[in-house]
């Protein structure tokens, strides 16, 4: 599993910021904020723009309006790198309460550059300044800065002051009261006071306003939602975000805009909400493009690309990470860092999970990697987080000496193994030992890694337990334990399926069967080799229906109403609010004297466990508010549902291209070694237990997995409904529509523009059995993107079928390809028709592939006529023999899904 991604902070600067001095109160300056350089706008000449520069040798730390700001003293002059040729009329000048100070200077030439050194005058006084550059009385650029030394006057103290100094000099004026309470935030913050500093940002955001200092309170608004989200207050955070954006489109601030947008989508993501935060973050790219803020809209895609990764879309994050990362030259070092990071991380989640296999690949995340960690060296965590993401690369590339060094270099770094990385780091080196063949070793490894992990508040969800379990499983199956190992990947299973469900906080969403297919391999191959062939049988089923859980995980908590998600919300953030109080006394310890720390571990401990308990209250709330519908069969009650005549066949492909074939009659379970009848299905349910011309003997339908086959699923009592043409590009599909709507007195007949995607929605849910004329469409990379088109370029999704729930008898799709599968991770089928099934529809008859007009339309009206609405198996098959008599070659593309 690979470590967390390391995503910093979002740079929260207003687009433009206001400078007041004691000079111009009334007409501040407006400085449009630039990584590099910007002109000062209504103080200077709009000529040319200068050569690049940027001030360098000073630290950098960042103020009230969020812009990153140098800090010199006299022990470290101003320094200014210029790109080019420094004119002889150019001059450094100081600029602090109005009074402008020109700075004595040497030019020095360094690669291709020039270094322009001030020395700062006696007069120059501490505290908040300009740096300005000017030729003659034209002034090219600005930079905010900072006079020292410190210690200072309160007025002046530097952000890093501790907070006995802050409040020993409390602020004497409503300027000074301003800065006071900004500055005692960051403080806080640093101490790890993240409620006191959230107050101490409002009161800096209210000062602001008092003072007519919109941009600086919209700003420390945004600052105190950033804090209110790593607290986990997230309504909190929403809510300051609310005021932020207010203010910022008070002063038609898009890049504030921007930065409140990118706070959403990060309160979003918490919630698991991933649809909102994609929208959020795409947002926010706008606004920052709108005027002309790369820097701002680059931290957005980041942001986007992630979420997308998160979504399931591994591909598109990679892409968009990698078009970041061929221009990350003109990026500043800390946006270029989260760009290598968050591309590392994305390659190694999908190498990983099987979805990257080119030889290319793991190159690809080490260079990554390894530029990261070169642009974050001075960064513990982050670096550390690295070196555990390089030994995991390193495993998966057989390279165990690289694997030492880089578990070696992570815990010098971080000696006890405390940060995000160190469970992870410890996973890695028991995978290591079992790769070394030191299968007992590896084994007591795995071990320990689930006993922490149960320790700490760190693995709610149980994603490292299931982790260890495999690997436990694995050195039994090393040392040929068949039914210990067997044992071993069951307990896995369950920890796994347990934590696929509770997604969208530490971990990410388990939404492609692919992410973990190889646990089910192996659990199948395990139950096969210790001889029990039903329970290999059920983990294949429990595979395929894991499908329709991802699905239902994807929309549960759309299916809430306003009320059930604001308490689902409530829920979540007393869970967040305690998390981040428990993880920041994580580190108290270490001050404790010998006689006080058994008491403060018993405290965690107990902690710890109201932690867990509050997780598992959440999700026990949302498991009743929003069920979970799908789940694996066993195969003594698929035996007793079957009739004398019927049989089941289940084909499950290996992540190695091998497939397994399962057969299940009343009679028992057996594995085939020829293949089923129309074999690469998943399932199938055949009527007549013939492995010949099933359509001479009998019928067959299809299923999501084969615990759909048991019981009887209940029928909507609302009115047929007839969707047609809805794009307004399909005149047959017009008449079809039209032909069965007066086939069906009383139906609700929706027809070009009236299928937009509300009344489509809603009519679905309500309808006793659906027939839908138009197009489908389904990416075979994206069978999560399947959708139908709906009038206006509207779509209805599979998500949106999740939301709506269609509980028809019966749902035909009508339509090129409206029955066509994609393949998630090469092994389960996922399309629009086993969306419908997935969502509650009994059974679905849809085509596989493209049929003339004339002759879909036969097909449909010979499947209606042979009672089609009431028993679609029986009818298709009529159907089908009929167009195959009539020499017809579409006789074998439609299908049904469901029972019969």
């Amino acid at each position: 599993m690979p470590a967390l991604a390391p995503i910093t902070d979002f740079p929260a600067r207003p687009g433009a910021v206001e400078w007041r001095l004691a000079r111009d109160e009334e007409a501040p300056l407006r400085f449009e904020p630039v990584i590099a350089l910007g002109l000062l706008l209504g103080a200077c000449d709009r000529g040319p723009p200068p050569p690049p520069m940027d001030p360098v040798g000073a630290p950098g730390f960042v103020t009230v309006d969020g812009e990153p700001r140098a800090r010199f003293d006299r022990f470290r002059p101003p320094v200014v790198r210029v790109q080019g040729a420094v004119g002889p009329a150019w001059a450094l000048w100081i600029e602090v309460e109005g009074e402008a100070l020109e700075l004595a200077t040497t030019v020095e030439a360094v690669d291709g550059a020039q270094l322009v050194r001030a020395t700062l005058p006696e007069s120059a006084a501490n505290g908040a300044a300009v740096l300005a550059l000017r030729d003659g009385g034209r002034r090219l650029g600005q930079w905010p800065i900072w006079l020292g030394p410190a210690p200072v006057p309160a007025r002046y103290v530097d952000l890093k002051t501790d907070l006995q100094t802050l409040d020993a000099h409390p602020p004497q004026t409503a300027a000074e009261r301003r800065w006071w309470h900004f500055r005692r935030g960051i403080a806080l913050w640093r101490a790890g006071r993240l409620d006191a500093a959230i107050e101490a940002m409002q009161a800096a955001a209210e000062a602001g306003l008092a003072a007519d200092a919109v941009g600086e309170a919209a700003s420390a608004l945004r600052l105190a939602a950033n804090l209110a989200n790593r607290r986990g207050r997230l309504s909190d955070a929403e809510a300051l975000l609310d005021r932020a954006q207010a203010l910022v489109e008070r002063l038609d601030d898009r890049a504030g805009a921007s930065s409140v947008a990118y706070y959403r989508a990060q309160v979003h993501q918490l919630r698991g909400a991933l649809r909102d935060a994609e929208a959020a973050a795409r947002a926010a790219i706008a606004a920052a493009r709108a005027v002309g803020r790369a820097d701002l809209a680059d931290y957005a895609r980041v942001m986007h690309a992630v979420i997308r990764q998160q979504q399931g879309h591994h591909r598109a994050a990679r892409a968009a990470l990698e078009a970041m990362a061929a221009r990350v030259a003109a990026m500043p070092a800390d946006l270029a860092g989260v760009v290598w990071g968050n591309l590392g991380w994305v390659l190694l989640e999908g190498i990983e999970r099987g979805l990257f296999a080119a030889p290319g690949d793991i190159p690809a995340a080490r260079q990554a990697f390894e530029r990261a960690l070169d642009l974050n060296r001075e960064r513990a965590a982050v670096a550390a987080n690295h070196q555990a993401n390089l030994a995991a690369l390193a495993l998966r590339a057989g390279d165990l000496a690289a694997v030492q060094r880089h578990v070696a270099a992570h815990d010098t770094l971080d000696p006890e193994r405390r940060q995000q990385g160190g469970l992870f780091v410890s996973l890695v080196e028991a995978r290591r030992m079992l790769a070394l063949g030191e299968h007992a070793a590896a084994e007591a490894a795995f071990d320990a890694v689930e006993r922490r992990a149960r320790a700490e508040a760190g693995d709610v969800t149980g994603a490292y337990v299931w982790r260890a379990r495999l690997g436990r499983a694995r050195s039994r199956r090393a040392r040929a334990d068949h039914v210990g190992a067997l044992a071993a990947f069951e307990a896995a299973l369950a920890a796994r399926e347990a934590a696929a469900t509770r997604t969208g906080l530490q971990d990410s969403r388990a939404v492609f069967f692919a992410d973990h297919r190889a646990l089910y391999d192996e659990a199948i191959t395990a139950a096969l080799s210790a001889g029990r062939v039903e329970q290999a049988f059920e983990i294949a089923d429990r595979a395929q229906a894991r499908l329709v859980v991802d699905l239902e995980v994807r929309a549960r908590t759309g299916r809430l109403d306003a009320a059930q998600r604001r308490r689902w919300q409530a829920k979540l953030e007393a869970y967040l609010t305690r998390r981040q109080a428990f993880e920041a006394e994580r580190d108290a310890g270490s001050m404790l004297t010998p006689a006080e720390l058994p008491a403060w571990k018993a405290r965690r401990a107990a902690e710890r466990r109201a932690l867990q308990e509050a997780f598992d209250s959440a999700y026990a709330w949302l498991d009743r508010a929003a069920p979970i519908a799908a789940r694996g069969a066993t195969a003594a009650d698929l035996k007793a549902a079957l009739a004398a005549d019927e049989a089941l066949w289940s084909v499950h492909h290996m992540a190695a291209g091998a497939a397994v074939r399962f057969r299940v009659r009343p009679d028992g379970v057996a594995v085939l070694d020829r293949p089923a009848p129309a074999a690469g299905v998943a399932h199938r349910y055949l009527v007549g237990a013939v492995e010949g011309d099933w359509l001479a003997h009998g019928s067959v339908s299809r299923l999501n997995h084969a615990g759909q086959l048991i019981g009887e699923r209940p029928v909507a009592a609302g009115v047929a409904t007839v969707i047609g043409d809805p794009d307004g590009t399909l005149p047959h599909a017009r008449r079809e529509a039209q032909a069965v709507a007066a086939a069906w007195p009383g139906a609700r007949v929706l027809i070009g523009e009236a299928a937009d995607r509300a009344t489509v929605s809603a009519a679905l849910s309500e309808a006793s059995r659906v027939h839908f004329a138009g197009h489908g469409v389904l990416s075979g990379a994206r069978p999560w993107d399947a959708h139908l088109r709906l009038a206006g370029g509207q779509r209805l999704t599979l998500e949106d079928l999740l939301l709506a729930r269609p509980a028809a008898a019966l749902v035909l799709l009508s339509g090129c390809e409206t029955g066509a599968e994609g393949t998630v991770g090469g092994t389960i089928r996922l399309g629009l028709a086993q969306g419908f099934l997935a969502a509650g529809s009994r059974s679905v008859v849809a085509a596989d592939r493209t049929v003339p007009d004339a002759d879909a339309a036969r097909f449909v009206e010979r499947f209606y006529g042979a009672g089609g609405a009431e028993s679609p198996a029986a009818a298709l098959r009529v159907a089908a023999l009929a167009a195959r008599a009539d020499g017809s070659s579409v006789w074998d593309a439609w299908h049904v899904w469901g029972r019969r």
